[in-house]
């Protein structure tokens, strides 16, 4: 799979939803199929970080932090922040750290995604 963020994104009617994550499958013969896609907010975003099968992804001018499954974009959680979260995630030990633009610092240490289950933050 190949995940691509701050991909614009339109509902059936057309209207644009905001930005988010689209999914990738590469077929054999490097053909790219559509998997899922999830708006998850606006403006710039960071590359989404894959860990394990848990997909963590940022809200852009919107703010925020994500977790969607890896496998089909299911929203497993979701987390509010003050300040645009523009940039990368990183991964630390187990822990998931990211950053807005008001100065603070987010550090999520998830549990793993059972299969069909959901993962909460600690």
């Amino acid at each position: 799979m190949i995940y691509c963020a701050q991909s614009t994104l339109y509902g059936d009617d057309g209207k644009r939803l905001g930005n988010g994550v689209r999914a990738f499958h590469v077929d054999p013969g490097c053909g790219f199929r559509p998997i899922w896609s999830k708006a998850l907010g606006d403006g710039n975003q960071a590359t989404p970080l894959v860990v394990g099968n848990v997909l963590f992804a940022t809200g852009g001018k919107t703010g925020g932090f994500y977790a969607l499954a890896a496998a089909n974009g299911v929203s497993l959680w979701s987390y509010s922040t003050t300040g645009r979260t523009v940039a990368a995630i990183i991964t630390v030990g187990g822990t998931v750290l990211g950053a807005d633009t008001e100065g603070n610092v987010y550090a999520f240490r998830p549990t793993p995604v059972p299969r069909g289950g959901r993962s909460l933050p600690r």
